[in-house]
């Protein structure tokens, strides 16, 4: 699985992460749209197909039927709520990044996307599509093809900070957002053609969102590299891109209940002891200016 660093030198922020294992996490926030699409396949459990057979993380995943192919013609649709967690203005930068795992069973006229929608109007825009128009950033995984199968896990990442933070003010939507509440939704539709296929299968849904105020835009993604994760080590190591000038390290790592579990002051030691038990954790890591969160993973 691919882990990625998230930066944020921010006043405020709203972190998501979802792994369809406990439904408080994603009660509401995830609408499967049964009202306008009545025959909506979208469920969220085991995955007991003949290709769609396991969840990423643990047991559950978010799939297009748990146990049967997918009837022709059909379309399946649900939405991704996500509180803008500070009110109208700006800082002198925002970082938005939207990713999860997926895998794709379908023949070359079904269609997957997935939409972005950030003002108080209808105004979607489609990540895939009109990613260049809006300056959407594909992260180290890249551009994802949701043309072909992918019966293997791929990552999906995107960062939406430069079209948020550059044209948020300019009053003109879609580079104008003004809803409270951003909406991610995604849509899967089987052609009349299409027979014997198991459409999406979506895990580990990571969203944050951050608003701050800094000299410095963003700081280095790479600039702190915490391994092996995955980890069943029970030692984390870092590794640094840039001096730190002398400034003590702070590690805190949180399980997804929101429980802090470990706190640690680091004097630039390379590694440090994490006696976890295996699970999903958010490690968060302070020095300076310098704040960095990501998932952590251990075996």
């Amino acid at each position: 699985m691919l882990i990625v660093c998230f930066p944020i030198l921010a006043k405020t922020q709203s972190y998501i992460f979802i792994d369809f294992e406990n439904p408080v996490m994603y009660q509401n926030k995830l609408v499967i749209d049964t009202q306008n699409y009545p025959n909506n396949k979208w469920q969220i459990g085991l995955p007991s197909k003949a290709i769609f057979d396991s969840a990423n993380s643990p047991v559950h995943a978010l799939v297009t039927d748990t146990l049967n192919t997918l009837p022709p013609s059909d379309t399946s649709v649900f939405v991704l709520k996500q509180y803008r967690p500070y009110p109208f203005g700006i800082g002198s930068f925002v970082i938005g990044n939207f990713g999860f795992l997926y895998k794709l069973h379908k023949d070359s006229t079904d269609l997957a996307k997935v939409e972005l929608l950030a003002d108080t109007g209808n105004h979607w825009i489609n990540l895939m599509t009109q990613d260049t128009a809006f300056n959407m950033t594909w992260m180290s995984s890249g551009k994802p093809n949701f043309q072909d199968t992918s019966t293997a896990w791929k990552y999906f990442h995107c960062n939406y900070s430069q079209w948020f933070s550059a044209n948020y003010s300019s009053g003109f939507y879609p580079y104008y957002a003004d809803a409270d509440t951003f909406r991610y939704r995604f849509t899967f539709i089987s052609s009349s053609t299409s027979v014997n296929k198991e459409g999406w299968m979506i895990d580990d849904i990571n969203i944050l969102f951050g608003i701050g105020e800094s000299s410095n835009s963003l700081v280095n993604t790479q600039s702190i590299l915490f391994y092996p994760n995955p980890n069943h080590t029970k030692q984390l190591h870092l590794k640094r891109a840039h001096d730190l000038l002398g400034m003590p390290e702070k590690i805190t790592i949180y399980s997804f209940d929101g429980r802090m579990v470990l706190h640690q002051i680091l004097h630039h030691e390379n590694q440090m002891a994490i006696p976890l038990q295996p699970g999903n954790y958010v490690l968060k890591y302070e020095s300076g200016d310098t704040i960095l969160s990501e998932k952590l993973i251990v075996e």
